[in-house]
């Protein structure tokens, strides 16, 4: 008897101590949401075929001046506000 309710006491807390871990990871990821919302950034996330080549540039005032934000689609991307 001792046995199964150690086993449940065990139980219990592994599935406490799950939760807590869940719940944490949650709080980090939308803390670092919140801060890039604070700053007015807005998330694009580009999404489809996953042959597709996508290259995300930023515009410059010449064509040298043009900046390569990223080629990964799939991960998400912060852009600052506008002018």
């Amino acid at each position: 008897m001792k046995r199964i309710l150690f086993a449940i006491a065990a139980l219990l807390a592994c599935v406490a101590g799950g939760g807590l871990l869940v719940q944490r990871l949650l709080t980090d990821r939308d803390a670092a949401d919140d801060s890039h919302f604070a700053r007015n950034e807005t998330q694009l996330l580009v999404s489809g075929n996953s042959n597709a080549h996508v290259r995300l540039y930023r515009a410059g005032a010449r064509l040298a001046d043009t900046l390569l934000l990223t080629t990964d689609p799939g991960q998400p991307l912060w852009l600052p506000t506008g002018k």
